[in-house]
């Protein structure tokens, strides 16, 4: 498989397994913590650089931040974020999620 295809294929599943992940816990969303959310959505990016690299974990990582931002972040639906500390936590979930993507390809 080319190194283009295989970006492909992994940023799809990427984009498969957030698109998965976030359907399921939307409906628990009132029953899960933020950071509960935040730490399911690992997974993905995971996925992402197992299967495309380390550009399709990227691709996980901004899927993920959407999502994170838009579905479990108060308020809903937007990309507006009502308290300061979950900037905080957005921040550090890009940080952390970018970190794992680097590792992760590297080996």
């Amino acid at each position: 498989m080319t190194p283009v295809r295989r970006s492909v294929v992994g940023a799809g599943a990427a984009l498969g397994a957030v698109a998965i992940l976030a359907a399921a816990m939307v409906p628990l969303r009132n029953h899960l913590s933020i950071a509960t959310a935040a730490l399911v959505l690992v997974i993905p990016v995971v996925i992402g650089v197992v299967t495309g690299g380390f550009f399709s974990g990227a691709v996980a990582v901004g899927a993920g931040f959407l999502a994170y931002d838009l579905l479990f972040i108060p308020p809903y639906g937007t990309l507006t974020v009502g308290a300061g500390q979950n900037w905080v936590t957005l921040a550090v979930y890009v940080v952390v999620m970018l970190l794992v993507a680097r590792v992760v390809s590297r080996l």
